[in-house]
């Protein structure tokens, strides 16, 4: 599995080893959200360097994409072996790989959640190529490993927040607010509630009872409750 926090050179590094095996010189993953045409989650590796992040190398522009939006909703796989294969109405990702020096491509859709898209794929400037049903194949699970790490790199950046939010909660609002284990010890409190009750700081408090910083009367009744 790939941590969350080691997502980022994970994929680079990935990418990198997925293009030696392929014999691509360029390779990329991004999300793709067909509602807005917009690009994220970019990543975008070249023989020479590696670029984690957003890169226009890495058909992260939407007016060059429109083409293969349709298809890529409808999780089909795109090959373009030559720029003479493809149709008039590709004029706009003829001259995105044009300007690329990009000869082939091959781009793998896979569902990502909600409208949204995840595209793996390979391009070759040296020679016309065509992917063999091996370097499919494996594109097919690795891409699968991607989405997983993806989805998991989101939900921590989500949590993250979060819990930014519920720090700054805490911190500035005067309410007394506490949480509690089920020995009805404090794991947390408001810093009003500390300051009201003359406790010291929040962190003081954890781990004591209503018993340890209330009188026996006021203790008794929190803890009934």
């Amino acid at each position: 599995n790939i941590m969350p926090d080691g997502t980022d050179a994970a994929i680079t590094s990935s990418l990198h080893d997925l293009s030696m095996f392929t014999g691509s010189d360029k390779s990329f993953i991004f999300i793709l959200s067909p509602v807005t045409m917009s690009v994220e989650q970019a990543y975008y590796w070249s023989s020479g360097e590696i670029a984690a992040g957003n890169d226009h190398g890495a058909l992260t522009c939407a007016d060059a994409i429109k083409w293969m939006v349709p298809r890529l909703c409808k999780m089909v796989e795109i090959q373009v072996r030559s720029l003479n294969d493809l149709p008039r109405e590709a004029e706009n990702i003829r001259e995105f790989m044009k300007a690329r020096d990009m000869k082939s491509l091959t781009c793998m859709p896979f569902e990502y959640g909600g409208n949204d898209i995840c595209v793996l794929g390979f391009s070759s400037s040296k020679e016309e190529k065509l992917w063999s049903e091996e370097d499919l194949n494996l594109l097919k699970i690795i891409g699968e490993i991607f989405v997983g790490a993806l989805k998991r790199k989101e939900t921590s950046s989500a949590l993250e927040q979060e819990k930014v939010l519920v720090n700054a909660l805490m911190h500035n609002i005067p309410d007394h607010i506490y949480f509690k284990d089920r020995e009805s010890r404090f794991i947390r409190i408001s810093r009003g509630m500390a300051d009201d009750y003359n406790l010291g700081s929040p962190e003081a408090v954890i781990g004591k009872t209503d018993f340890d910083i209330f009188s026996n009367k006021h203790a008794g009744e929190a803890f009934e409750d």
